[in-house]
């Protein structure tokens, strides 16, 4: 609890000194804004893995890839800057995710109807091998150039969340979906588990471009939260130091 309190405090001052935090008022209603602009990222990724395990119901190893990304204040992913929609005035004020990728990760897969969706990090990170064959989203966080008020713990952060099997034998296998009669299909693998514990979230320090820090934490290792109603607390608790575990 200390170490949770010293956290927020070192946000409110962060606030105070780079972006002029003071207005909205001490630490409560900093504690209330972290929490708000969370549950409303949480929403939207829930959102994104609720499209993917429909289209792995419908559609198996051939399911279209997912892909959303958010208007911010540099003017990205906007219709038009000057004359905003009502969506997209919510999104440079609310939404803390920059953009949203999912779909199966890994080239070259025989069945595979359509190219691999546009993943950015999962490609390139050094562990990336972790994620082949499955059936992942991958989240990435707005900068504090992309978002007024950013906050270390969720900025220029990456997570990646992955399905797992209805049976509860790991994560969903594109092998063992599609349509090659050699490789053996489990029907297990063609759900993903109910509730929480049907996404496995990767969230490390030292990979995905997360600088040292995993998501929602203190450069000390310490958690800036104590919770998050949803998905996203997956990240919290399954926090690693990085991908080769």
């Amino acid at each position: 609890m200390r170490k949770t309190f010293c956290t927020l405090a070192s946000l409110f001052l962060f606030s105070l000194s780079s972006l002029s935090f003071a207005s909205v008022g001490g630490m409560a209603a900093l504690k209330d804004d972290i929490n708000g602009q969370l549950q409303t990222a949480n929403l939207e990724i829930e959102n994104a893995l609720a499209v993917l395990a429909e289209r792995l119901n419908q559609k198996l190893d051939r399911l279209d890839a997912y892909e959303k990304s958010y208007c911010n204040i540099k003017g990205n992913n906007c219709v038009n800057l000057s004359s905003l929609t009502a969506t997209e005035e919510t999104e440079i004020k609310d939404v803390i995710i920059q953009k949203l990728v999912g779909g199966w990760v890994g080239t070259g897969h025989s069945d595979i109807q359509s190219a691999e969706p546009n993943f950015d990090l999962i490609k390139i990170d050094s562990q990336k091998a972790i994620f082949d064959k499955h059936l992942c989203l991958e989240v990435h966080f707005k900068t504090t150039s992309e978002i007024k008020f950013a906050k270390p713990l969720y900025m220029n952060k990456t997570i990646v969340l992955c399905a797992q099997d209805a049976g509860g034998s790991g994560l969903i296998n594109i092998d063992l979906v599609d349509r090659n009669p050699n490789d053996g299909g489990n029907t297990t693998h063609v759900k993903v588990a109910d509730g929480l514990a049907g996404w496995r979230c990767f969230n490390p320090d030292n990979n995905l471009g997360n600088s040292g820090t995993a998501f929602g934490y203190d450069s000390d290792g310490s958690r800036v939260i104590d919770k998050v109603d949803g998905i996203l607390n997956n990240c919290l608790v399954q926090k690693s130091v990085d991908l080769s575990f």
